[in-house]
């Protein structure tokens, strides 16, 4: 097996010629997990189990961040006051994908909007495909969205902050490791990737510059320098964040690729088996089926052995969920079970949910318990109605059954009262009297 002129690791620096680091570092690239899928779905998960409240700027509160923060598994990333901002990067995510919405209510003396699930727009769709299709449509959202920020080194030095647009190089990037250049499985140098990059051009982002140079090949022989810890700075935070967390690539530092110094940044990166699916095959508009891969235990707890959105999705309206990864932790709840009733989900359908997606048959306790829970469930809802009292009995029963009026759903409760069920705009009801003829007595 040969190398390509990609692929960084030279004979001089090979593990097969630095004996002492061998058993560190792993044949082939390890399996990386789509950690930001598994934070869109920890979202979903919270919105519908709690409120999570907004500012009036648009952002999480304070408050609810903290809550949300431990649950996920994203890199810090820090905004102009230096305040890790993943969470509102991530809630924005999910409302672009449309998995969630804001909405506003002034109940319970709350007057501050709030996140939604967005079950009849995107989250339908969203939690029935599978998990390389939603990679494929957080990555084509990804490409072009400047609300999704990826983590860059420290290092990071702009030699130019005039003509700049780092969107570029995420399109750069997917189109270089769909390209089938690089072979999943393998491991391939940062450095010579950068490499490859500069000699496809240095102004790649940065679009006057780009334009300039189709008239004139002349580059700075200073440029490479500060290229690297710019440009360089963006394509390796790329790896190292998005696509790293993403589970399509992963990365990894060997001290046998280092020329001199000590490196805080991966030095070498491989595609993964997700990666490669996700890159190489073909989008399918099929959606998949739940797997048999939910354990549900007769303390209540609840396993799911794979990351299965629907699997996942599907159980969510009606259970509290702790943990959200490969493998994740959910629990049944009279809360949880009450609040899936009045989303409309009966207990029967509940426990069909259960035994399609589990391995072994729901525990009795469980079946019987989420019944008596049922039971528990009260329901009111306010209407508002119209209340009408007219001045005698026979004009009351002529405004009942003559058929102009049947349109406002006259009811007659009294001898001269009457409720008016459809009369939703009192005005334009008072306008329509007049017209009939009525004298309308003022409102004390």
């Amino acid at each position: 097996m040969t190398m390509n002129d990609h692929e960084a690791i030279t004979p001089g620096n090979s593990y097969e010629a630095r004996n002492e680091w061998a058993p560190t570092v792993p044949s082939v690239p390890a399996e990386a997990q789509p950690l930001i899928l598994y934070d869109l779905a920890a979202i979903v998960v919270v919105v519908h189990q709690q409120r999570i409240t907004l500012t009036r700027q648009g952002t999480v509160t304070k408050r609810c961040a903290s809550l949300l923060r431990p649950l996920l598994h994203g890199s810090p990333w820090n905004d102009e006051r230096r305040e890790d901002a993943y969470v509102n990067m991530l809630c924005e995510a999910a409302k672009q994908l449309h998995l969630i919405y804001s909405s506003f209510s002034y109940d319970d003396d709350e007057d501050k909007p709030y996140y939604c699930p967005a079950i009849e727009s995107g989250l339908g769709t969203w939690s029935q495909i599978n998990v390389h299709e939603q990679a494929r449509q957080f990555l084509a959202w990804w490409r072009g969205s400047s609300q999704w920020h990826d983590v860059w080194s420290p290092a990071f030095r702009q030699w130019d902050s005039r003509d700049w647009n780092p969107l570029a190089a995420r399109g750069l990037f997917l189109d270089l490791l769909s390209s089938r250049i690089y072979v999943p499985g393998r491991w391939y140098s940062i450095s010579a990737l950068l490499d490859t990059i500069w000699s496809r051009g240095p102004y790649v982002l940065r679009p006057a510059r780009l334009q300039e140079s189709t008239r004139t090949q002349r580059v700075p022989s200073w440029l490479r320098q500060s290229w690297d810890s710019c440009e360089g700075i963006v394509y390796q935070g790329i790896l190292s964040s998005t696509l790293s967390e993403l589970g399509i690539i992963s990365t990894d530092q060997h001290a046998g690729d280092m020329k001199t110094g000590v490196s805080r940044l991966p030095t070498r990166f491989g595609i993964t088996e997700f990666g490669a699916q996700v890159l190489f095959e073909e989008a399918t508009a099929s959606t998949a089926r739940p797997i048999k891969a939910l354990v549900v235990q007769p303390s209540f707890e609840m396993i799911l052995l794979r990351f299965d959105p629907p699997t996942l999705y599907r159980l969510l309206p009606f259970s509290e969920v702790q943990l959200v990864e490969q493998v994740s932790r959910l629990t049944l709840t009279q809360h949880s079970v009450l609040r899936g009733i009045e989303r409309g989900i009966s207990v029967d359908q509940m426990l069909a949910l259960l035994k399609a997606s589990s391995k072994q048959a729901i525990p009795q306790n469980v079946a019987r318990t989420l019944r008596d829970w049922a039971k528990t469930y009260k329901e009111a809802e306010t209407i508002q109605v119209l209340l009408i009292e007219v001045s005698g009995a026979a004009i009351a029963d002529e405004l009942c059954l003559s058929p102009h009026w049947r349109a406002f759903g006259l009811e007659k409760i009294a001898p001269c009262r009457l409720l008016a069920w459809n009369a939703h705009d009192i005005y334009a009801f008072r306008r329509v009297l007049r017209k009939a003829g009525f004298v309308l007595r003022e409102e004390k």
